[in-house]
């Protein structure tokens, strides 16, 4: 009986895990895309982000493949760098 209380504890402790994550990634998703937008390098009206990853510690870097909305121009790869809740660097390659 402990033993499978155990086992079900943690099963408990890896869904809240990742639940948590899925949550910041999503944060991090949006203040990407918000300081995409406020600085006019991709417009959220104009273009279509899709999460490609993200990596980092302290300093998490989010990945974004935006594709324009019009189907027309190229896509572009961003790569935000955020720490504490704030963009502090963005790269953009084409």
């Amino acid at each position: 009986m402990k033993k499978i209380l155990s086992t079900g504890m943690i099963a408990a402790l890896g869904m809240f895990a990742s639940a948590a994550s899925a949550s910041t990634t999503q944060e991090n998703v949006a203040l990407c895309v918000a300081a995409l937008d406020s600085q006019g390098i991709a417009p959220s009206a104009d273009y279509a982000p899709k999460f490609k990853g993200s990596r980092g510690g302290g300093l998490k870097k989010v990945t974004l493949l935006l594709t324009p909305l019009s189907g027309d121009g190229d896509r572009i790869e961003a790569i935000c760098s955020i720490k504490r809740g704030e963009v502090v660097d963005i790269a953009v390659k084409n």
